[in-house]
Formats: structure tokens, C-alpha cells, sequence
């Protein structure tokens, strides 16, 4: 497929309340025109909680099948993290829903330690990589975002999109802006990042900047600190044209972390 389209939802989330979140977004979806890819943020039914107490297995079961019934409805991908519970173990998963209810998961990687997350969840150990209308997509969630040899491209057979879903509060926005930049550049590849506005249970700030960025770490299009829907073009070939005219990936390191 020569143009996928991704839709980046950025939305407040209300704190450890799921229905009122899905609620929302689903109302939110509802009133837009979407792309082949929904991407939502980190810990989308929650807010970035470390109130494991809040998960069980049917509210796990229940937010599988919300999504589920949004991916059928909008005959798209949707990507988001959530709270999870597998085995009485806690994850900060992201699941990658497909039309039809198939999915697959990515377990948070590099748990936040001033925000004492690996207290509550056990970190994943590989990476997800989503094969989705003849693109190959990688997701990773925040705080993977600071650890660039998590997210290196594997210079044989390269994703073509990273997405980074997150919950990157205000203080720190300088540095979100300039690592999802970075990791487009090093990578080679299609980088987009998706934040949340509004004031989170923990009274911490968030002023969204969500945003998509081409394979040379340019603007394609990005939300300032409003509630909205982005929705972007990428085309295969202008990606395929960028490592051709520059091929860096071709002398990058052939070892990559699973």
C-alpha cells in the first residue's frame, strides 16, 4: 500500500476512570474521519496510575473488547497502551488491535523510575514489530523513547514507522520534541509521537504536542495543547526515495536488542 493513514488521538484523560475515558474517546472517534492506523496514548483508560488495585481481570477483558469493537467499527489498527493484568502479573501494555478482534502486544520496556512504575509492573523484554497493509510498524510507549538503542532500526529489515505512545508531561516537553526528532533521523524512518492534555491525578501537566515526522526528522503535521484528531499521509515511496538518496542505514551496526 503506497499511503497509509494514521490518526493521532490527543485527549485528556480522566484520572483511574476507564468508562469515562473510553466514553470520550470513542465519542471522539465517532465525530472524525480516520485513518487506516488510530494510535491512542499511553495508559489511555487510566492516566499514567501506579493504582494496580483499579485492574482485574474482567475490566482487562472489558478494555480488550472496547477495543476490539472501535477497531471493527472504524475498520482500522488501534494502538494504545493500557494497565494489564496477565497471571496476577501488572503490565503497562500496549495492545495492537485489528479489525476482526486478532491483537498483539508490547510490554513497556524501560518502566519510569522517578514515577516508581517498575514498582507496580513488570517490564517486557522484546519488541513488537506490526505488519500492517505492506508497512512494518514499530510501537514503543514514553520512556523508551530516551533509550535509543532500544528503538534502533535493524538496518536488514528496517520498520518504516516508530510510534511512540505517551503521557510526557509539561516540564520535561523540550525533551519529547527533541527525541522523537532524533529518533526519526538515526532511524531512518516515519516517527510519531502521541501525548495527552490536561491535568492528571498526580497534578501533573500535559500540553500534548503530539506530532508526525518524515524519515529526515521534519514536521510533516503536529497538535499544539488542544483536544484533537491528526491525521497524516505517508506515502512508501517518498520513504523508500529518502534511504535510497541517503543511505545511512546500510553502514549502521548489524546487531539489534530483542
Amino acid at each position: 500500500m503506497e499511503t497509509l493513514k494514521i490518526s493521532i488521538v490527543q485527549t485528556p484523560l480522566t484520572w483511574e476512570c476507564p468508562e469515562a475515558n473510553c466514553n470520550a474517546i470513542g465519542s471522539l472517534l465517532a465525530a472524525n474521519t480516520l485513518g487506516d492506523v488510530i494510535i491512542l496514548p499511553e495508559m489511555f483508560t487510566t492516566g499514567f496510575s501506579m493504582n494496580t488495585q483499579l485492574i482485574a481481570e474482567s475490566s482487562t477483558e472489558w478494555a480488550l473488547r472496547w477495543m476490539e469493537e472501535q477497531a471493527n467499527k472504524h475498520n482500522a489498527l488501534l494502538i494504545g497502551s493500557c494497565m494489564f493484568v496477565d497471571d496476577n502479573i501488572y503490565f503497562n501494555r500496549l495492545i495492537a488491535m485489528y479489525p476482526g478482534g486478532r491483537f498483539q502486544y508490547y510490554n513497556k520496556k524501560h518502566l519510569f523510575g522517578l514515577g516508581k512504575e517498575a514498582a507496580c509492573y513488570k517490564a517486557g523484554d522484546s519488541r513488537l514489530l506490526i505488519e500492517y497493509l505492506g508497512w512494518r510498524i514499530c510501537p514503543f510507549i514514553c520512556y523508551d523513547l530516551r533509550f535509543p538503542v532500544w528503538c534502533r532500526n535493524d538496518s536488514k529489515l528496517p520498520y518504516d514507522i516508530s510510534i511512540y505512545v505517551a503521557n510526557w508531561p509539561a516540564q520535561r516537553h523540550f525533551a519529547w520534541q527533541q527525541l522523537l526528532v532524533a529518533r526519526a533521523i538515526e532511524n531512518q524512518s516515519y516517527t510519531l509521537g502521541c501525548n495527552i492534555v490536561g491535568t492528571d491525578g498526580a497534578d501533573l501537566l500535559y500540553i500534548g504536542g503530539s506530532k508526525a515526522l518524515d524519515a529526515t526528522g521534519q514536521l510533516i503535521a503536529g497538535l499544539d495543547d488542544t483536544t484533537g484528531i491528526l491525521t497524516v499521509s505517508l506515502s512508501k515511496s517518498a520513504l523508500t526515495k529518502t534511504r535510497i538518496d541517503l543511505p545511512f542505514l546500510n553502514d549502521a551496526e548489524t546487531f539489534v536488542l530483542q
